[in-house]
């Protein structure tokens, strides 16, 4: 962080939440890529060879078959980013310094320091700041276990057997 830090001093990009926003894709894209690359290892690969065998180009393939797969994996990353995002307090305490663009972790523990005896205020501002996180989950739950549990479970003989046969998966 702190050669991190010194650089964005040297190229004057500090207080610009779009050098935090691209630091923080270029920090998230690696667990990103690792993720897919897994659950798209667990894709079979008769699904590609049968839409090949029904007439579908690449583009088609993947638009059609592999996306619709992907998309519970795609929502838990979605929802895993945010919430490291949402929950950072160092690095935009590092790279924000004007008060205006200071994000909202950074924010509460500037009011924690310099109100420290109104807990009532503090909590009350904590109860706010869970809020998006609350509905992010609600909304992404049934997709958000089923991400996370992609490709881990073991097929029995029967479900490869209909694979095959069908060209269909039970993911």
């Amino acid at each position: 962080m702190i050669a991190l830090q010194v650089m964005t001093t040297k190229f004057n990009l500090n207080n610009k939440l779009t050098v935090l926003i691209g630091l923080y894709a270029g920090f998230h894209c690696a667990f990103g890529i690792f993720t897919y690359v897994g659950f798209l290892k667990s894709v079979p690969r008769d699904l590609e060879e049968a839409a090949c065998i029904d007439g579908c180009g690449a583009f088609r393939t993947m638009m059609q078959i592999i996306f619709p797969l992907v998309k519970p994996t795609s929502i838990t990353i979605g929802v895993l980013f945010f919430l490291w995002t949402w929950n950072d307090f160092l690095m935009p305490s590092l790279m924000i310094g004007e008060t205006g663009k200071r994000t909202l972790t950074v924010m509460i523990y500037m009011f924690r320091s310099n109100a420290s005896s109104d807990w009532n205020l503090l909590i009350a501002a904590l109860t706010l700041s869970i809020i998006p996180i609350v509905i992010l989950y609600i909304l992404a739950q049934k997709y958000i276990t089923s991400g996370i549990t992609a490709g881990a479970r073991e097929k029995s003989g029967k479900e490869r057997h209909k694979e095959r046969s069908y060209g269909v998966s039970s993911v």
